[in-house]
């Protein structure tokens, strides 16, 4: 976000689909930045259910439009790649996450199922990247910006990031 620094950052699955050669439509978006800005972190994050969104999203591209097969195929060589990079890490579901999924729900937040998911485990790492307008307006709720889990977890969309 502007003038903060990151070290880490969650990315929800629109920024997990350039590792699969997949073009993302993010106002501002460019493979060249994006690079920079992953380069600069220390640690980018994923939640398992990306994985799962993202070869969906393939799979229903290369249903459509032949070029996308290409991708289908190389899908699990490319998420080996990623896996063994030392620098991302996939979260699982758990108890922690869980815990934060379940005061999501308490608290009324209308969010799809995948971006519970995504909410909750990105709250741990504090900072989530994501162009889903649902997740986006939490932070006009001072439910979610009082909370004492969630309050920490700052949202910012793509053309809100400052680079260099």
């Amino acid at each position: 976000m502007r003038g903060i620094k990151l070290g880490e950052a969650f990315l929800d699955t629109t920024f997990m689909l350039p590792f699969f050669h997949i073009d993302v439509d993010v106002e501002g978006f460019d493979l060249g930045l994006f690079e920079s800005f992953i380069s600069g972190l220390e640690r980018v994050h994923f939640s398992e259910i990306s994985v799962v969104e993202a070869k969906a999203k393939i799979m229903k591209l290369s249903e459509r439009n032949a070029e996308y097969r290409q991708v289908q195929e190389t899908f699990g060589e490319n998420l080996e790649v990623l896996r063994n990079d030392e620098k991302i890490r996939f979260h699982a579901h758990d108890g922690v996450a869980d815990r934060v999924l379940n005061s999501l729900l308490v608290k009324g937040f209308k969010l799809d199922v995948v971006d519970l998911f995504i909410v909750s485990q990105a709250a741990g790492v504090g900072f989530l990247l994501t162009e889903d307008r649902k997740i986006l307006r939490l932070r006009d709720e001072a439910r979610f910006r009082d909370d004492a889990v969630l309050g920490g977890l700052r949202l910012a969309r793509w053309s809100e990031v400052q680079l260099g």
